[in-house]
This record gives C-alpha cells, sequence and structure tokens, in this order.
C-alpha cells in the first residue's frame, strides 16, 4: 500500500452489511481538512477526526510532521542530515530523468562530451510525466521504479555533481554503496497516486534532450512535494531496518489462543 491511504468503516448490521457500509465510505468526498478547520458538527463527524488523529498516532500512516527542503539552496551538508525514514518537502527546482536520459548521460560522459545540464548540488526526479492538459503545469508524474537506475547511480554521483535522488521502491546493493560513498540520498515519493504527485508541480520545462520525449531531462518547479528519505548518506536503507523493526513490533504484540 502507497499511502497516502483513505480508510472506510462500516458500523452495525451483519459482516456483509458493515463491508457495504464501508465501501461506500470509501466513494464520499475526501472532506477531512476541510471537516478540520470547520469543525465537527455532530458525534460522526467528531468520530471522523478522532479515528483520523489515533490512526496516524499509530506511525505506519502518513503524520504532518516534515522538514521542508529549498531545492534551490541544497548542499551536501543539508542531505547529509536527512535521517531514514525523515518526511520532507520539497520546495523549488528539480530535475527528472529516466533510463533513456541516462544511458545518454552516461554516453555523453563516456565520451568525454560536456552536458546540457548542470547537476552540481541538484536533484533529480526519476519520472516520465505524462502531457498536460487545459491548465495543468503537467500530467500525472508518479515515481517509476527506481532499480533501473541503479546501474547508473555511481556515474551519476561520481561525475555529475548529483546529491539526491526521487523515486519509487527500494535501491539495489550497487546504488545503496554508491550513496553512501558520496554521502547523497534517494528519497521516496509517494507511488500509485500520480495525479495527485503532479499538484505539486507548478511550472515544467524540457531542459535537455527533447527528442526523448516524456523520457527528456525536464525542470519541475515544485510546492510541498511530500517524499520519505529511503536511503541517507551513511547508506542506511529504510527497506532494511523497517521489516526488522516491524518483525520485532509484531513479535512483542499477545496473541488470542482459545
Amino acid at each position: 500500500w502507497c499511502p497516502p491511504g483513505m480508510l472506510g468503516i462500516g458500523i452495525g448490521g451483519t459482516a456483509e452489511k458493515a463491508m457495504l457500509l464501508a465501501k461506500e465510505a470509501l466513494m464520499e468526498p475526501i472532506d477531512i481538512h476541510e471537516l478540520r478547520r470547520r469543525g465537527p458538527k455532530g458525534r460522526v463527524e467528531e468520530l471522523r477526526l478522532e479515528l483520523m488523529d489515533k490512526v496516524n498516532a499509530l506511525a505506519w500512516s502518513p503524520a504532518p510532521e516534515a522538514r521542508r527542503v529549498d531545492l534551490d539552496r541544497l548542499t551536501p551538508a543539508e542531505v547529509a542530515s536527512w535521517k531514514p525514514g525523515e518526511r520532507l518537502l520539497l520546495n523549488g527546482k528539480m530535475l527528472t530523468g529516466r533510463d533513456a536520459a541516462h544511458k545518454r548521460i552516461a554516453d555523453m560522459l563516456a565520451k568525454g562530451e560536456a552536458l546540457p545540464v548542470d547537476f552540481t548540488n541538484r536533484t533529480i526526479y526519476y519520472v516520465g510525466p505524462v502531457d498536460p492538459v487545459r491548465d495543468e503545469a503537467v500530467g500525472p508524474a508518479g515515481p517509476t521504479t527506481s532499480t533501473r537506475m541503479d546501474k547508473f547511480t555511481e556515474t551519476m554521483l561520481a561525475r555529475t555533481g548529483l546529491v539526491a535522488m526521487v523515486g519509487k521502491a527500494e535501491r539495489g546493493p550497487v546504488a545503496i554503496d554508491a550513496i553512501r560513498k558520496h554521502r547523497a540520498a534517494y528519497l521516496m515519493a509517494v507511488g500509485g497516486a500520480a495525479y495527485l504527485v503532479a499538484k505539486a508541480i507548478r511550472a515544467s520545462r524540457v531542459v535537455a534532450f527533447a527528442d526523448l520525449g516524456m523520457e527528456a531531462i525536464y525542470e519541475f518547479d515544485v510546492r510541498d512535494m511530500p517524499v520519505t528519505v529511503a536511503v541517507d548518506a551513511n547508506g542506511t536503507s529504510v527497506h532494511e531496518t523497517g521489516p526488522r523493526e516491524w518483525r520485532a513490533r509484531i513479535g512483542k504484540i499477545p496473541v488470542a489462543t482459545g
């Protein structure tokens, strides 16, 4: 499950009726933030707010605490201060690039050619955005699976000045070793919510490799784009530490018998 998520609850009747009520609840408008602003009217709305607060307090659901990051003033020292599992809100200019762009960059570096984009102290987002419609800055722009860029990570970090990457899912050992070596960081964006992620993108323009279409290098101007630190500058990966932590927690939960 890629958060943020919705929780639908049905109370009353048979088990079948309760499940039907829960499904109907999931189809209602997402207005929890509006409800919090205006205040509850009645016990049902009070219960909705109470459930949201208690579910978020469990720590495995999205939480409001996050550190705002100015990408336009990002430094290696700030990247090194990020902690595994920490939630960040990205603001400013961010570059994009997927398989085709990384392959072309690697080929250009191998030939000693100058790159068309300066990656020094920049962040790259592994995404191939969909074309915008009407007044959109960009169409759906969800992260792509990051392991496809693992083989390029050492080159990107060693030879371009890149300091952070944004994508989806875990990184392999080769990428984690490169991240540790160069004191960079890997951040996870919200998967499975490409349209909602795009809402954080306020402007978009192609800055290199226009012939690659959606695989071109874009520059996004983002505002409060939510990400989680998945691999920090020490090479600590939440995909390794997280399962261990939850196995330990689950092992302490009493199991009902009889």
